[in-house]
């Protein structure tokens, strides 16, 4: 009979270990770190979009935002 290489030995050892609530765990911790992984990643990518042109407010825009938000009070004010 010819011997078997180191390889097919190893590969045999480890089919014959059973498969147990351990390694449910440790695939189910991985995937939850691929997946916060993903998320940050994303997340990253679309701050520093928003980050790469400085965000200017005009002294109009002020002015019209304010004006709005005392409309907006005044008709809350009166509906209650």
């Amino acid at each position: 009979m010819a011997e078997m290489s180191a390889s097919a030995i190893l590969g045999l050892k480890l089919d014959s270990i059973p498969f147990s609530a351990f390694h449910v765990a440790v695939i189910l911790v991985l995937g939850l770190v691929g997946f916060i992984d993903g998320y940050d990643l994303a997340l990253t990518g679309s701050l520093l979009v928003l980050a790469s042109n400085p965000a200017v407010i005009s002294l109009v825009k002020i002015v019209v935002l304010r004006q709005f938000r005392h409309r907006r009070a005044l008709t809350l004010a009166q509906n209650a």
